[in-house]
């Protein structure tokens, strides 16, 4: 039996009116048949656009907390197209569509989804709202800080051509330190910093200390490394862990 919830209960912040487990609850019908049919993923709006969430935000009062809901309903099953086959079956559009409306109307939000086929089916994503970020959930002065003290401690190695771009550090590597796998050798160090697989009892490199003593204190206030990159090139970001 479908049914939303409320969530009221004293001890949970009041910050969706609905948690995960009420969403799976109500969509019960679509993961009995597929435990893979629903999919939630939690972030943020902000500027009218879904994001990842973070906590390195300049001005926390543009930012909402948000729910992006994927409900895979099943498999399109008609002629080709360039981006996929068509769909044969009006009716299981109309049925899931009426309980997202049902889902909204208990909810008491705006209505806010897509619908999309590709080769695995038919989807709907949709959003529900939850509560308005409050300033203190910006991170921003401690991630601000935290790149510079990894850069810093970077420079020693004698890669000092960096920049930093918001809550991203990049570092620059020449096509002849690339020729010779330094920027993949920098990168392969962050991350396993970043995974914890380095940590201080394993090297006497003071380098390496200061960076694995950045990513544990990074970690206590709930960030973690993600590095990535390209072509001569290392990106270093604090993320929500």
């Amino acid at each position: 039996m479908k049914h939303l919830r409320k969530f009221n209960e004293a001890e949970e912040a009041v910050t969706f009116k609905n948690t995960d487990e009420d969403i799976q609850l109500f969509f019960t019908d679509y993961t009995d048949e597929n435990p893979d049919a629903l999919k939630i993923k939690n972030g943020l709006v902000y500027d009218g656009r879904f994001v990842e969430d973070t906590t390195y935000m300049k001005d926390p009062s543009k930012y909402r907390r948000a729910k992006l809901i994927t409900l895979r309903v099943g498999k399109t099953d008609g002629i080709q197209l360039n981006m996929g086959k068509c769909l044969t079956d009006l009716e299981m559009l109309s049925n899931t569509l009426l309980d997202i409306q049902r889902f909204y109307d208990l909810s008491g939000e705006d209505i806010n989804y897509t619908i999309n086929t590709s080769y695995m089916g038919l989807t709907v994503e949709f959003i529900t709202l939850g509560d308005m970020i409050k300033p203190e959930e910006s991170q921003i002065s401690k991630i601000d800080e935290y790149l510079k003290r990894i850069g810093e401690s970077i420079k020693k190695k004698g890669w000092k051509r960096q920049s930093i771009r918001g809550n991203w550090l990049e570092i620059k590597f020449t096509k002849a330190d690339s020729r010779n796998y330094f920027d993949f050798g920098v990168s392969n160090k962050l991350g396993k910093i970043g995974r914890g697989e380095l940590t201080l009892d394993m090297t006497a490199d003071a380098v390496d200390r200061e960076l694995i003593t950045i990513r544990n204190e990074a970690w206590e206030d709930g960030l973690k490394f993600n590095i990535s990159g390209g072509d001569q090139q290392v990106i270093v970001k604090l993320v929500k862990r």
